[in-house]
């Protein structure tokens, strides 16, 4: 009991270093690299987590094995740690970052950065499409696995082969991304991703062969991977400088709450709707209809998305206090 307790102290001290991560990253990028230069610098940053991912999802099980769970864990904090230096080697980077604005008060601030991303059109419209990703997001965690191997059949090998090609997609799509920006603008590339996985995970969900199955989930990855590339550019655009990191860690929770309540719904309403379907002898598959349902809530993300886009054109950012007594407004043009 006791190192089971030390586990998740260590786990929940963990998620909460990592929230500080992704709004720092956001205010500083949009500080010190040019506007024009913001997707290609995402881009490689996903193309960079992305590679590593495959990398470490092939080395992390060998690892564990081969050297037991003490050495594994020691090379990740390792890893960690040399994360940590190349940071901190940056030079200038603190005295530019401080000459850019002055601190408000803690409040004040996080009140501010509430307002303004309820209260700019496209930030708002891009909270909820966040929100109704992470909603699909946790439904999936827990119908996805299910479906492969219950409803379509699937080996392990075969799972694994169709979970490989998302990471695969994600790649494709950094090489693509840039091709795609010069035909569609940063939030319309949003919307289009948003909506074109939702019709992937749509044609997922109705009993694909093994090979559609597979080109379907390298889909999911392409457009998901497109998603996330152009969301830190799309809020850096649309933020004033010195309130990216608050706008920016709105996203997190919101995100971590609508996945944790996808979960939650899914995993504690299968059940009950496997029993009704066996009841009424209904030929579907109960985890079919549960990705149907989160493909679905993506498509109404991308729905939304485009309805504020329209209702959004010509608003504008105001000049921005930094003081943390004054407001943060956004006006209309």
């Amino acid at each position: 009991m006791q190192m089971f307790t030390g586990v998740l102290l260590l786990l929940l001290i963990n998620s909460v270093a990592a929230q500080f991560f992704n709004p720092s990253r956001q205010a500083i990028m949009q500080v010190v690299i040019p506007s024009e230069r913001r997707v290609e610098a995402s881009a490689k940053a996903m193309f960079s987590l992305t590679g590593i991912s495959v990398l470490s999802a092939s080395l992390g099980p060998a690892l564990f094995v081969w050297l037991g769970p003490v050495w594994a864990v020691s090379i990740n904090v390792l890893v960690f740690t040399c994360s940590a230096l190349c940071i901190a080697s940056t030079r200038g980077l603190r005295t530019r970052l401080l000459g850019v604005q002055e601190r408000p008060p803690f409040w004040s601030g996080l009140l501010a950065g509430l307002r303004f991303s309820w209260g700019h059109a496209s930030i708002r419209a891009l909270l909820m499409g966040v929100a109704l990703y992470g909603f699909s997001l946790g439904v999936n965690n827990v119908a996805l696995s299910l479906y492969a191997f219950k409803t379509l059949g699937l080996t392990a090998y075969e799972y694994g082969l169709v979970l490989a090609a998302f990471p695969v997609g994600g790649l494709i799509a950094v090489l693509l991304v840039r091709l795609l920006l010069k035909l569609l603008s940063i939030r319309q590339a949003f919307t289009v991703s948003l909506l074109c996985m939702g019709l992937s995970y749509l044609g997922y969900s109705l009993h694909p062969p093994f090979f559609l199955a597979w080109a379907l989930m390298l889909s999911c990855g392409l457009f998901f991977s497109v998603f996330a590339i152009v969301q830190g550019p799309m809020l850096q655009e649309a933020v004033p400088a010195g309130y990216m990191g608050r706008v920016s860690a709105t996203l997190t929770p919101v995100l971590a709450i609508a996945s944790l309540a996808g979960t939650l719904l899914c995993s504690q309403t299968l059940n009950r709707a496997q029993d009704w379907v066996e009841f009424f002898a209904l030929p579907v598959s109960v985890y079919g209809i549960y990705i149907f349902f989160a493909a679905g809530l993506l498509l109404l993300g991308g729905g939304l998305m485009l309805m504020w886009q329209r209702a959004g054109r010509g608003q504008r950012v105001e000049a921005v206090p930094v003081s943390g007594r004054q407001a943060l407004g956004a006006g209309k043009g």
